[in-house]
């Protein structure tokens, strides 16, 4: 049936009854962990790291010297930030960057259309999508993987295949993202 107003309000209380069940909860990152303990979780939680299965082979040397292949991979919403990416790229204008976006134009047209305004004259490319074997391929092309999200993370796959990849990362500085980084080794 419809959601009533009574529903939302006694949801948090079916919530806490239905995971005081839980002798331990495993919680993908300490954002995450943390999170659910201010929100009152009832039952000790661990944390436990998402496991990635894929290609680990070292990383490939870069074809250009000097030159820096940028890559953002994921949905282009407006809260991934892709549109603060690409002003960057504009504002910098450093002619040994360019950028790769792979991500579903179709997800959100509006949104896609004004990225590509903002990606004019840059030196910057649509990739599309690739299916999911393809990933190790694609972060050996690229010398940095950048999350510019502009809200919480909860420990993202792609930072994950990147850090697994050896394809050193630069993401906001948000909570879910910024705990996986080493600066200055694995990333910024």
């Amino acid at each position: 049936g419809a959601l009533r107003p009574a529903d939302i309000i006694r949801r948090p209380a079916v919530l806490r009854e239905a995971l005081a069940t839980y002798r331990e909860a495993i919680a993908p990152s300490s954002f995450l962990r943390d999170a659910y303990a201010a929100n009152g979780f009832p039952a000790p939680l661990r944390l436990s790291h998402f496991g990635i299965d894929i290609d680990r082979r070292a990383k490939p040397p870069s074809p250009e010297p000097g030159a820096l292949r940028l890559g953002y991979i994921g949905q282009l919403a407006a809260h991934k930030g892709v549109d603060i990416l690409l002003r960057a790229l504009k504002a910098v204008e450093a002619p040994n960057l360019s950028l790769g976006i792979w991500g579903d134009e179709r997800q959100d047209p509006a949104y896609a259309t004004k990225l590509r305004g903002l990606a004019a004259g840059l030196p910057v490319r649509f990739e599309g999508t690739f299916p999911p074997e393809r990933m190790a391929d694609v972060m050996a092309g690229l010398d940095f993987l950048v999350i510019p999200s502009t809200w919480y993370e909860n420990s993202p796959l792609i930072l994950l295949q990147a850090l697994a990849t050896h394809t050193p990362v630069v993401v906001s500085d948000v909570q879910g993202l910024s705990e996986f980084v080493d600066p200055g080794r694995s990333g910024f």
